[in-house]
C-alpha cells in the first residue's frame, strides 16, 4: 500500500522528532489516505524553517527549502501535488502523455 511507504516513513519522522502522535485515515472509497497531526509547536517549526506552505493567508506558494532541495526532492514534491491535485493520463488523439494539475491559485500555478 502506498500509505505503508510513505504516509508511514513520515509518521515515525514526527513521532521521534516532535514526539507526536499522527493518524493515518483512508480516504473514502478511494485508494488515498491522509495523515493527520495537530500541533501548534510543529506549525511554529515549519514557519522558522520556511517549510510552511502559505506565503500569506491567501497563496500558496512551492516552501523555499524544496526549491533549493535536488532533482529528485523537487520531483517527488511535484508528484504528490499530482497526487493530490491532478492526474497523468495517454492523450490517444495526440498520442501524448499528459499531465493536469488544478489549483484555484493563479499565483501558485505560475510559481510551480
Amino acid at each position: 500500500m502506498f500509505q505503508s511507504n510513505h504516509l508511514i516513513k513520515v509518521q515515525k519522522i514526527i513521532k521521534k522528532y516532535f514526539d507526536l502522535d499522527s493518524n493515518i485515515k483512508k480516504c473514502n472509497d478511494r485508494n488515498a489516505y491522509t495523515l493527520e497531526v495537530g500541533s501548534h509547536c510543529l506549525w511554529q517549526w515549519l514557519m522558522i524553517n520556511e517549510i510552511y506552505k502559505y506565503e500569506n493567508e491567501k497563496d500558496f506558494f512551492i516552501p523555499r527549502i524544496i526549491r533549493e532541495s535536488s532533482k529528485n526532492d523537487i520531483i517527488a514534491f511535484i508528484s504528490g501535488i499530482v497526487d493530490s491535485d491532478g492526474c497523468v493520463f495517454v492523450d490517444k488523439t495526440y498520442k501524448q502523455n499528459r499531465l493536469i494539475l488544478t489549483t484555484a491559485s493563479d499565483f501558485f500555478s505560475n510559481h510551480l
